[in-house]
Order: structure tokens, then C-alpha cells, then sequence
């Protein structure tokens, strides 16, 4: 799997608009009578690009209507799940830091900050000891998230811990069976479950 994961993790926005955050008021898209509102004023446009990968035009757009709302943090991990789409680690890196201590959003910030601190090719952000760290506290708030456990997966995976990969991705594979996703998803599940396979294999045969 790839960096454009995180951009696929992004359509997770679709919810995030249901759920409140810190700072909103009566007018903000957590508020359900809002919801529309906040799609006419772009939202809705920026899932929809998106969804079609086309993230330069998401992130010129997410940007303008961030300067009104520069605080709203739904709107903050839109933005950071699209810079990590288009390989901008150290951007996304502190746009994930800053809504992961939000108490509705902060799981979901948490996971993708842990996928981009093992996936990034720029050494400067690279740390698998901070992801690792992340992710086993999200996996206690949500256990039966699939999305935590495939980068739990992919952080053991990354540190050679090759094994608790494999369980990791099993168990990934487990729940995103059970909410009958889309096959396009249950195939990157099984790609990564297969990886974790294969070097586990390989280190047998080593033995």
C-alpha cells in the first residue's frame, strides 16, 4: 500500500462532519440542521475531489475555506489527510499533531500521524518508535476499527517485528470482512495481510 491511503482514510471526512469538536457553534457542519450549509460552502465538493484523487484541486480549495475557519478542526484533518495524499509528510505531520489531542477526532488524527511516521520517504519525519507509540493508544480507545489495525500491521511490519504484522493483519482483514466493504478496500487488506505473510514465511525459511 501506498502514501495515497491516507488520501483514501480522508473519505473518513464523510463522518467527521456528524461528530462534534472543540470550538464549534450552533452553525458549525457537526451541527446536523448545518450539515448542508457546510457542504454548499465547499466541503462537500473538496470529499467529492477527493474521492477522485484529485488532490491538488481538494487542497487549493480546502485551504481558501480554512481561512475563515481556521481553527475547526474537522476542517484541520481534511487538510492533513490531503497533504499526506500528495506526499506532503511534514505539513500533514503537524496539521495530525495539532487535532490529535480533539476529543472526537483525535483517533482518527492519531492513526493517520502513526501510517505517515512509518510510510514517509523524508527522513526527518520518519519515527517508528512515535507511531508505534500512537497506535497502541488508539487500539485501546478503538479496538474494532480496521483502519487501526492495518497500521498497527503496517508499523510492526516497517520495525521487522514481522509476526505481530501478520497478526495485526489478520485481525484487520477480520473486521473489514464483517462491515462488508467495498472489494476495492478488502483487496488492499489482503495485499498487506499477504505481505505480512510472506516475510513471516521468509524468515522461516531462514531459521
Amino acid at each position: 500500500m501506498s502514501i495515497k491511503r491516507c488520501a483514501i482514510l480522508a473519505i473518513i471526512a464523510g463522518w467527521m462532519l456528524s461528530y462534534p469538536s472543540s470550538g464549534q457553534d450552533e452553525t458549525s457542519p457537526a451541527n446536523p440542521e448545518a450539515s448542508g450549509a457546510a457542504a454548499d460552502n465547499g466541503v462537500g465538493t473538496v470529499l467529492a475531489l477527493m474521492e477522485s484523487d484529485r488532490l491538488a484541486e481538494a487542497e487549493s480549495m480546502i485551504s481558501r475555506i480554512r481561512i475563515q475557519r481556521p481553527d475547526d478542526v474537522n476542517l484541520m484533518l481534511i487538510h492533513a489527510n490531503i497533504l499526506a495524499g500528495q506526499g506532503k509528510s511534514k505539513e500533514s505531520v503537524e496539521l495530525f499533531s495539532r487535532v490529535a489531542a480533539d476529543e472526537a477526532l483525535g483517533a482518527v488524527a492519531q492513526n493517520n500521524l502513526a501510517w505517515i511516521l512509518v510510510t514517509t520517504k523524508d527522513p526527518s519525519v520518519y519515527d517508528p518508535e512515535r507511531a508505534i507509540e500512537l497506535i497502541r493508544n488508539v487500539l485501546l480507545k478503538t479496538p474494532d476499527d480496521y483502519h487501526v489495525w492495518s497500521t498497527l500491521a503496517e508499523v510492526h511490519y516497517v520495525m521487522a517485528n514481522y509476526e505481530q504484522s501478520l497478526r495485526a493483519a489478520i485481525e484487520a482483514v477480520r473486521l473489514v470482512e464483517e462491515v462488508d466493504a467495498p472489494p476495492r478496500n478488502l483487496a488492499t487488506y489482503h495485499e498487506q495481510l499477504e505481505k505480512a505473510r510472506k516475510a513471516v514465511n521468509a524468515l522461516q525459511l531462514l531459521e
